[in-house]
């Protein structure tokens, strides 16, 4: 399985209700860094589950659900977490 699905399966198995995006941005750090390091992504994520957590606490929680990949496989996750009523009125 290419792991753009793969994080996107795990974080929405662990994620009531979420709604994912994932971009892969790999492509554009090719130059930079061992390849065999990880991969580079920006993700838009979409959950009840943040209601009342700070951006920190929301960050932690994606980082667990990422576990033993951040750092290896993935290299750089880059997000921004909502939820659906914080989503309805970005500027997104």
């Amino acid at each position: 399985m290419y792991l753009l699905d793969e994080i996107k399966n795990r974080i929405l198995d662990n994620l009531s209700s979420a709604k994912v995006e994932i971009i892969d941005q790999s492509h554009q750090h090719s130059s930079h860094g061992d390849p065999s390091k990880g991969s580079h992504f920006n993700a838009i994520i979409i959950s009840e589950d943040f209601s009342g957590l700070n951006l920190v606490q929301r960050h932690q929680k994606i980082y667990n659900i990422l576990g033993k990949d951040m750092g290896s496989r993935i290299h750089a996750f880059s997000m921004k977490t909502f939820t659906n009523q914080e989503f309805n009125n970005s500027q997104l």
